[in-house]
């Protein structure tokens, strides 16, 4: 297992670890080793730090980067810097949403336009310039065409298959004979101009396998 670990950290970028016994010290699963072989940049999240930590260098409540750039995360308090996180990854999606009404609409600096025929936004708006919008006015999402499926090959009978099958046998025997036939014409061509009956010999020995 920690060989299979250790080939894998040569290749992921991120590392959680969670192994955490309750009274003991936790115990390390990612060594040294591990984290040298790791890509710079590369980042372990150690969730048994309040407890010693899954990570060879972990230290509780720290950040530490090792030499070849690999950041340990230590903290023990994760869920309460959630919030934050959480609450500025809404806000930025919030604010494309906003961008993505106005400006971009008309790609011209300054100008705030609203695209009213888009999805997104009349769905959005309860009114605009005085004048109640929702429900009356909005247009009905118009899902695009399904793609077409391609015609369905008839089935044939049990004769027709039975034909077909005959037809592609008929057609590998025809193929299989040529080559055997182009083969002992070679063997012939080569056995008429050798030297040695040795040659022949192996040559014949060769084509037989």
């Amino acid at each position: 297992q920690q060989a299979l670990m250790l080939e894998q950290a040569k290749e992921v970028d991120i590392i959680i670890t969670t192994a955490l016994i309750p009274g003991r010290k936790a115990p390390i699963l990612v060594t040294e080793e591990m984290l040298s072989v790791m890509k710079p940049g590369s980042v372990c999240v150690d969730l048994a730090a309040a407890n010693g930590g899954n990570v060879a260098q972990t230290k509780k409540n720290e950040i530490v980067v090792t030499e070849n750039g690999v950041s340990v995360i230590g903290y023990t308090n994760l869920p309460a810097r959630l919030g934050a996180t959480a609450s500025a990854m809404f806000a930025n999606n919030i604010a494309k949403f906003i961008l993505s009404i106005g400006p971009q609409t008309t790609k011209e600096k300054g100008v705030f336009q609203l695209d009213l025929e888009d999805d997104a936004v009349q769905n959005m708006l309860v009114s605009y310039n005085g004048e109640g919008r929702w429900p009356d006015k909005i247009t009905p999402f118009s899902p695009p065409p399904p793609p077409k499926v391609a015609d369905a090959e008839p089935e044939l009978s049990e004769a027709e298959l039975l034909v077909q099958a005959n037809e592609k046998q008929k057609e590998g025997f025809i193929r299989n004979t040529l080559v055997s036939s182009v083969a002992a014409a070679g063997l012939l061509a080569f056995g008429a101009t050798a030297e040695s009956m040795d040659s022949v010999s192996l040559m014949a020995s060769f084509a037989l396998a």
